[in-house]
């Protein structure tokens, strides 16, 4: 994969480049060269994934903290250097992806005016600190006048909150209905530290030590022990925040606990290059014992069969092109890449809208119809499928606000919200006039012990279409 949202290959490749050409460069170990290449790389790993940024914000922070601080102030010029390249590498993304009309757009989530912004706030900053200008007002003029361009370009803090907001919707919604998007700690149904072992491992609770250790290590360069340990604080906490961010703290984290080892080894009988050793061995033993058997095949769960059942029945059904279906979100790329049917919500976060509408559409209650109905004829829905799903009630109030509650996490209940709902009146009940029960699995499931079995999902069609 060349890199995107789901696997980081490509831009954890180039991220991984930036660290380790930059430190270097920190620590005065290499050659003029290392700046500029880092900040190319950087500006590649913006262009292949925009969470890429969050890893230059990290380094706008760590340049602008070493700048105000004399102890820790890094060689302006190189700074300079890897800041010109990083903006160039960005913005020549935005001439080659963007279309011409959106040259000047403010896209979160991909290459835009959204990432160069800051970035050129920031290069000004830099740019004023070389002509000798003291730091703490070469800050304060750069965040001046970027503060100033928001205010004094019409509509241009229209368009950079209209973006955070979108960001903040989306955001609502991957928190609320993807595990992976969770804080670490998060089990979806309260605070557990152990989840944060499963997840990163039990090393993730020992590295704070270590990168302590490594800090307090006089012995190497003061700047490259302080832009390592902003790095990995500010990637624990981007961690914290999001499992899924977790990739970036694991740039950091193997320097992290061979230095802070180093150091703490430091006189006893382990040396520098043992330690160096051992903790590279454990690393990578670990890794070739887990890689997958190639002779092995996939094994289907129950769910895999029952979506690959739903995509044939729809595939062998006619009006493609003229209708679409409204399913669960997270079936919405199963039934694009096996049938040729459009879907009304799919795991992407530019449908949003799509995925409101189909929360809206099963969360319906019985006085709301009208507007489920609607829905229908606003997407020209011809199938619905009745999923055996009932997760996201637990999430369905922080997807799309409000104060309306369907289940009660005290009692382990479902509410009566839940329970007069379309979903619900489609799965358990005699379902409604205007649609019509067209298909049933074949594979059965139990909704709980004791209950009776159900088809794992329904498929109604819409009468009249």
């Amino acid at each position: 994969a060349a890199g995107n949202g789901d696997h980081q290959s490509l831009q954890h490749l180039l991220l991984s480049v930036f660290v380790w050409l930059w430190l270097p460069e920190l620590a005065g170990k290499i050659g003029r060269w290392a700046a500029p290449a880092s900040g190319a790389a950087l500006g590649a790993a913006i262009w292949v994934s925009s969470e890429s940024l969050s890893v230059a914000f990290i380094w706008v922070l760590a340049t602008a903290v070493m700048q105000l601080v004399p102890r820790w102030r890094e060689p302006n010029r190189a700074a300079l250097e890897l800041s010109r390249s990083l903006g160039l590498l960005v913005t020549l993304g935005v001439a080659v992806a963007c279309e011409q009309d959106r040259w000047f757009a403010f896209e979160w989530d991909k290459v835009s005016c959204f990432q160069i912004y800051p970035l050129a706030v920031h290069a000004a900053f830099l740019a004023a600190v070389a002509f000798r200008c003291k730091p703490v007002w070469a800050a304060a003029g750069a965040l001046a006048v970027g503060l100033l361009g928001l205010w004094a370009v019409p509509g241009l803090s229209v368009l950079l909150g209209g973006e955070l907001d979108r960001f903040a919707e989306v955001n609502r919604w991957l928190q609320g209905a993807v595990s992976e998007f969770r804080g670490l700690f998060d089990t979806g149904n309260g605070w557990s530290a152990w989840e944060g072992g499963r997840r990163f491992t039990p090393w993730f609770f020992v590295a704070p030590l270590l990168g302590v250790a490594m800090v307090r290590d006089s012995t190497r360069p003061l700047p490259a022990r302080v832009g390592l340990g902003l790095l990995g604080l500010s990637t624990l906490g981007l961690a914290l925040h999001e499992v899924k961010l977790g990739h970036l703290f694991a740039i950091p984290l193997p320097l992290i606990t061979v230095l802070g080892a180093q150091r703490l080894a430091a006189g006893r009988r382990w040396g520098r290059p043992e330690l160096g050793y051992l903790f590279a061995a454990a690393l990578v033993v670990p890794c070739l014992v887990l890689l997958p058997d190639a002779k092995r095949s996939p094994v289907l769960s129950v769910s895999d069969e029952a979506q690959r059942e739903l995509a044939r029945y729809l595939a062998a059904r006619p009006g493609a092109e003229r209708g679409s279906v409204l399913a669960p979100w997270d079936l919405g790329a199963s039934l694009l890449y096996r049938s040729p049917w459009p879907v009304v919500a799919s795991g992407y976060h530019r449908n949003l809208a799509g995925i409101h509408d189909a929360y809206r559409f099963y969360l319906a209650q019985p006085e709301e119809d009208e507007a489920a109905r609607e829905i229908l004829e606003r997407r020209k829905v011809r199938f619905v499928v009745a999923w055996y799903d009932r997760s996201f009630f637990t999430n369905a109030s922080r997807v799309l606000g409000g104060a309306r509650a369907y289940f009660d996490r005290a009692t382990a209940r479902f509410t009566e919200s839940a329970t007069r709902s379309l979903f619900w009146r489609l799965r358990f009940g005699p379902g409604v006039p205007w649609l019509r029960r067209c298909y049933q699995s074949e594979i059965e499931v139990s909704s709980a012990r004791g209950q009776k079995p159900l088809p794992i999902f329904t498929v109604f069609e819409v009468r009249g279409r």
